[in-house]
């Protein structure tokens, strides 16, 4: 039976095969949002006869090199374009992607991290150097034991080998911990020892007495008892200079000179017993005996069991009246250490505060008046910049322009003043007469003539 279907010609035979051809492509289906093989894809359903004109890498390579010409790319599935220009990235699937801020910000992170990283490593430097400090300010002496007293050392103190151990002085700063559980300090001779046997048959025996040349008495000696201030020349009483600033370099940081004392005079602090008469040195103050700086007072210091006592500001006292006397304008030997500051802003303060509050008013108003900080350090004979750090601090000080020349003048408020020296609980008693030095201790020659002189020519007139 003949078919009923018409025969093919070339023109339908074409078309078939086309068909034929298109239909036998395998479903390709896009993965996810990558670009790549969509660009494939479209590739294959632009050309429609079955088979890739160019392989994958070629049609990547096209499509970035049309990007990169600013070329218009279509997508063949959904007809959407993408330029250079623009900052979307179109994707066939309908997704939409930013190129260029999600690297900033990872690059923000990344650079956060980094300083974050930085400031670490910095915090832990400081930490490292804040123990090297610690460590090198150890302590290698636990306790001490002063006559019949006992107490805690604060700093290292580098007594010789036989004491503190050899190791302790080859630390090279670095002080290797506690190598003396209990150091036994002669009080009469500052002498010592860590054996208990050894320093008690010492104790019975050691007949010291103190030392140097006593030149200042500060109250009656038989009535509760008297305070005294005895002058120690270092290069005299060698042995005994040193053993004391030894013994002063477990409550000292700043303090470095042990050895060589003979350019130092030291001034004792003594208190006698009211009952027994026994002597006993409670503190000191050194000086050296030609400063270039005018510095009164090298080092300074109350043994801690005599501590919170008033007698810091004494041995001040005692400083700044003997420098008065040898016509020195000075003051304690810089940097101060912290415990000091606190001492010497107590003494400075207390000292202008009387001064001031017994001035007379030179302007109208009640309650204030007009000084200049020449005048208050010639009246106190504390030194310039020392008054006017000690009167910014206390929060009375208005300024009031210069006066004649360079003079600095400055406002003070009296009420302020009383106000201040209640908070701070003072005494505006004089802290050391006058009368209680030796006569004619520390006086120059040329003084006296000066003031031989001006009493001929009162005399005279």
């Amino acid at each position: 039976m003949p078919s009923l279907e018409k025969p093919l010609t070339r023109k339908r035979r074409r078309a078939s095969s086309v068909v034929e051809g298109f239909v036998q492509l395998p479903a390709v289906k896009p993965r996810g949002r990558r670009k790549k093989d969509d660009g494939v894809v479209a590739e294959v359903l632009i050309n429609g006869n079955g088979t890739a004109s160019s392989s994958k890498a070629e049609v990547l390579k096209e499509e970035k090199k049309g990007k990169l010409k600013g070329e218009k790319l279509t997508n063949g599935v959904n007809g959407s374009t993408s330029h250079k220009s623009d900052k979307l990235v179109e994707i066939p699937n309908g997704v939409e992607k930013k190129s260029g801020k999600p690297k900033e910000k990872e690059k923000e992170k990344e650079r956060e991290k980094v300083d974050e990283l930085k400031g670490a490593q910095k915090d832990g430097k400081k930490e490292r150097e804040k123990d090297d400090r610690e460590k090198d300010l150890e302590r290698n002496i636990d306790n001490v034991i002063f006559g019949d007293v006992t107490f805690k050392a604060w700093y290292p103190s580098w007594y010789p080998k036989e004491i503190i151990g050899e190791k302790a002085l080859s630390c090279e700063g670095k002080g290797p911990g506690i190598t003396v559980k209990e150091l036994y300090i002669c009080r009469r001779c500052f002498g010592y020892s860590k054996v208990l046997v050894e320093w008690v048959r010492h104790c019975r025996c050691c007949e010291r007495e103190v030392p140097g040349t006593k030149v200042y008495s500060h109250g009656a000696e038989g009535e509760a008892g008297g305070w005294s201030v005895w002058e120690v020349d270092g290069g005299v009483e060698t042995l005994f200079c040193q053993n004391l600033s030894l013994f002063a370099k477990l409550f000292l940081d700043n303090k470095s000179v042990f050895f060589d004392v003979s350019g130092f005079n030291y001034f004792l602090l003594v208190h006698t017993s009211p009952h027994t008469l026994e002597t006993q040195i409670i503190g000191f103050f050194s000086k050296e005996k030609m400063s270039w700086d005018n510095n009164n007072l090298a080092c300074i210091l109350i043994f801690p069991p005599w501590q919170r006592k008033g007698l810091g500001a004494l041995l001040m006292g005692v400083s700044y009246a003997i420098a008065k006397r040898e016509g020195i304008m000075g003051g304690p030997e810089k940097p101060i250490s912290d415990l000091g500051k606190k001492g010497y802003k107590r003494y400075w303060g207390a000292e202008i505060a009387r001064w001031l509050l017994g001035v007379r008013d030179t302007d109208r108003k009640k309650g204030k008046g007009m000084v200049d900080v020449e005048r208050i350090s010639k009246e106190t004979w504390i030194a310039p910049d020392d008054c006017l750090n000690v009167l910014r601090e206390m929060g009375v000080v208005e300024k009031a322009g210069r006066g004649k020349g360079t003079v600095e003048r400055v406002r003070i408020d009296k009420v302020r003043v009383k106000e201040w020296v209640a908070k701070e609980r003072l005494g505006l008693e004089r802290v050391v007469d006058e009368d209680g030095f030796a006569e004619g201790y520390a006086l120059k020659e040329v003084e006296v003539e000066e003031d031989e002189e001006v009493e001929e020519e009162e005399a005279e007139e």
